[in-house]
């Protein structure tokens, strides 16, 4: 019996790819245009720094004004792009208004969502994510989200981040349900599969970019898809198992 479904935020719900996107173009192309650096190599860099920067703040060695300003400015110094400090605390907030504004909803997300309620009205859905709690909160309110979502676990708030399996025991703790009755739906195999998975809980795996299954990873999700329509799919089908 299925009571619960846990969702990922980001790249699951939201989509992150297009707003970073839009604020490179919109933002650091220009800044840059006479350089003569490709924006795919800009790109490139800033999706190799962010790794690294990503789990020192989940550590508590960064804080968060301070993520985007190093982000930027360790982006810039590997291509051998300087700015003055000054100009780099400007373009840091430039890009972070421009991403915020850019920020929006895969298109069938809430469609996904309502098939969902209608299905079993009393399910419990709940938002499963890494991040500060005042912004993915906000983030997640601003999408409208707030209306169906009855559980928000976020990682500065419970103190833990995913995949620890501290954070899906109090996910389902908050839900009042067994493992057996949740199932969590994220991109990430990792961080989202293999935490859910470690506490029992039944997992599909989005993936929006038709990507195959890491061949080094020994677990495997219950389910795949391609976007949330697919993920609920699945879910319809084993709410009828017996």
């Amino acid at each position: 019996m299925i009571n619960a479904v846990f969702f990922d935020f980001d790249h699951t719900l939201q989509d992150l790819d297009n707003a970073y996107d839009v604020a490179l173009k919109t933002v650091l192309v220009p800044a840059f245009a006479g350089a003569g650096v490709p924006p795919a190599e800009i790109k490139n860099t800033m999706n190799l720094r962010w790794p690294g920067l990503w789990h020192r703040f989940l550590a508590g060695e960064l804080e968060e004004r301070d993520l985007y300003l190093y982000w930027l400015r360790d982006t810039l110094t590997d291509l051998n792009l300087s700015v003055a400090e000054p100009g780099l605390l400007d373009l840091t907030q430039r890009y972070q208004t421009c991403f915020g504004a850019s920020l929006a909803l895969y298109p069938e997300v809430m469609s996904s969502i309502q098939t969902l309620i209608v299905a079993k009205p009393q399910l419990t859905l709940a938002i499963l994510t890494n991040g500060p709690t005042d912004r993915q909160s906000a983030r997640i309110a601003t999408h409208g989200l707030t209306q169906y979502i009855a559980l928000l676990c976020i990682s500065e708030a419970l103190g833990v981040s995913k995949p620890d399996r501290r954070f899906f025991q109090a996910a389902l703790h908050q839900a009042k349900v067994t493992a057996s009755q949740a199932v969590m739906i994220g991109d990430h195999p990792i961080v989202d599969i293999k935490g859910a998975s470690a506490v029992g809980i039944r997992t599909i795996w989005l993936n929006r970019s038709d990507q195959p299954w890491p061949s080094d990873l020994r677990w495997n999700p219950d389910g795949e898809a391609r976007d949330l329509s697919q993920a609920v799919d699945h879910i319809l089908r084993w709410m009828k198992e017996p």
